[in-house]
């Protein structure tokens, strides 16, 4: 097993860390793109353990806001849509574009807090600061001159952190930058972007920052091989989720709540994901059909990029068959996801790879036995908890399913194991390694 796979072992018990008023302040770009996507369910996992640190913990937004707009959608995280047609898009679009490529700097306001209130369901981001347009314009000017934009925000900033690698950079402030993964170099066949585009603004940017995370030692090694950068300046905190396990009064509900999506409490296998080439759910699909099992495959996820890709094949299948072995769910709301994950057989995330992995660890915290991948980060976060197969042979992946879906007794220790993996990275030790990671800044 290589270095990047070996599962990590447990840390020791340390004392209380404390960021105590510490400023930083967090790119609102991958909140912005969406909910439910992994890198926004990483930004908000953030923001909550710097603020158990009692680090002062702000937003930056990058919104088109206006002097008339509504307070509700000047701070939402999806775009509002727009009634520009025709010339008037065009010609707004060029402006827009010419305005992000001349000027390298951007000025950000406080947003007042009465303004932030409700961004996502059941969540508040009480203070923030808003650079008009800031995310697209960044983008803009890297792309047509290689170049950064600079950031002026109108209040104190001790650390800005990208949860995302961006062309941008915040004035008299320590930048840090959180790089999942360099999955668009390891397998550019699975990702839409321009592979030297993405490289020069991943490694620049990456290059300026004064700290480098990432989620994993697999992740981190890519980054040292491709990023060119002094090993010490690159920290794996590894990841943490907020999803809890049920309680037996929700477990009580999950029954009425499988129904909504056609699933009976044991009787299907789980898949949680975007719908992208990565995913490896083309192959997973052919796998489970063959499968000689009953159950049915819920597919929980949105549809992603080349996503008809991964279920045309299934055109050529019995439509009957694959109708009743198979239950596309679409996005589910964070609120159902224990519940799927509780009255699963088990997940089946066969992915080609991987930074870290979440949806393993919250099968694995929600005691759902785990079969996925392989391949280094996988294996290194499930760390001999779970059954691992070859995503790139349909032949293992349909075995490993047969194997789980027929014994009970491999479910049930793979359970076991889960939730004792899934200890490791718990809230408490991702906010102990946060801390030692800011600790480099100090």
């Amino acid at each position: 097993m290589s270095a990047a796979a070996r599962p990590a072992q447990p840390e020791p018990d340390a004392a209380p860390a404390s960021l105590d008023g510490l400023r930083v302040v967090l790119d609102a770009h991958g909140s912005d793109r969406g909910f439910g996507t992994g890198l926004s369910t990483y930004a908000r996992t953030l923001h909550a353990a710097l603020a158990s640190l009692n680090a002062d913990a702000s937003w930056l937004f990058g919104r088109d806001m206006g002097a008339g707009d509504a307070l509700e959608r000047e701070v939402s995280f999806v775009d509002p849509p727009t009634a520009s047609v025709g010339l008037r898009r065009s010609a707004g679009a060029l402006a827009r574009a010419g305005e992000a490529v001349l000027s390298g700097h951007v000025r950000a306001p406080r947003i007042p807090e009465q303004r932030i209130t409700t961004t996502a369901p059941g969540e508040a981001y009480p203070r923030g600061f808003n650079g008009r347009g800031l995310f697209r314009r960044a983008n803009f000017r890297h792309e047509f001159l290689g170049l950064r934009t600079e950031v002026s925000l109108a209040g104190p900033c001790d650390v800005f952190h990208m949860t995302v690698p961006l062309p941008i950079r915040v004035r008299e402030a320590r930048n840090v930058v959180t790089i999942h993964d360099l999955i668009p170099l390891r397998l550019p066949t699975t990702t839409p972007d321009d592979k030297l585009r993405y490289l020069r603004k991943v490694r620049r940017c990456a290059q300026e920052a004064d700290l480098v995370l990432t989620v994993s030692e697999a992740s981190r090694s890519d980054i040292l091989e491709f990023l060119d950068l002094a090993p010490e300046k690159v920290v794996n905190t590894y990841q943490t989720s907020l999803l809890q396990p049920l309680g037996d009064a929700d477990r009580a509900t999950s029954a009425q709540r499988l129904s909504r999506h056609g699933l009976k409490p044991g009787e299907y296998a789980l898949f949680i994901g975007a719908l992208e080439p990565k995913k490896n759910l083309a192959r997973l699909l052919r796998a489970f059909l063959d499968a000689d099992t009953s159950l049915t495959l819920a597919v929980a996820g949105p549809k992603a990029w080349f996503w008809e890709k991964q279920v045309e094949e299934l055109g050529s299948i019995d439509p009957d068959l694959a109708a009743r072995r198979i239950r596309f769910l679409g996005y589910v709301p964070d609120a159902d996801l224990p519940h799927l994950l509780d009255g699963a057989a088990f997940l089946a995330f066969p992915s080609l790879m991987e930074g870290f992995g979440l949806p393993a660890l919250e099968a694995m915290r929600c005691g759902c036995p785990v079969l996925t991948s392989r391949t280094p980060a996988l294996e290194e976060v499930t760390g001999g908890a779970a059954l691992l197969v070859d995503p790139h042979d349909e032949a293992s992946i349909r075995s490993g399913i047969e194997t789980l879906a027929g014994e009970e007794s491999r479910r049930t220790a793979l359970a076991a194991a889960g939730l004792e993996r899934a200890a490791f990275f718990s809230m408490e030790r991702y906010r102990r390694r946060l801390f030692d990671a800011y600790a480099r800044l100090m």
